[in-house]
């Protein structure tokens, strides 16, 4: 027998949803009766991925910040502040984040394994 869990009135965080698969995921948590959807990423939302995540859940409410999620301290300081103020709670959390960049090598570790942790 299989159940499917419902995400209808449920708040979800989600890293690095600006775009890719990220962005894919969005939609999908939006079509699924999120009510509260909040991106963080180490870029801005664009107006036209904006709109695709709006036409996925016309009620919900969606909200993004710019946030090196590679930087611990910048990233609990959101988490804990504007996230928390405007969710209230976070029932969800996916981190889709990843980038490569080979002039910094650093920062790829910093976002595509240690944000992991």
């Amino acid at each position: 027998m299989c159940c499917k869990m419902s995400l209808q009135n449920k708040n979800a965080v989600l890293f690095g949803g600006c775009g890719g698969m990220g962005l894919a995921i969005g939609q999908a948590l939006l079509k699924e009766g999120v009510q509260k959807l909040f991106v963080l990423d180490v870029t801005e939302l664009s107006e036209a991925n904006l709109s695709l995540l709006k036409e996925s859940g016309t009620e919900a409410q969606i909200l993004c910040k710019t946030c090196d999620i590679s930087n611990r301290t910048e990233l609990l300081q959101v988490l804990e502040g504007d996230v928390m103020d405007a969710l209230g709670s976070v029932d969800i959390l996916i981190n889709s984040a990843g980038i490569l960049d080979s002039e910094d090598p650093g920062k790829v570790i910093g976002v595509n394994l240690v944000t992991m942790l």
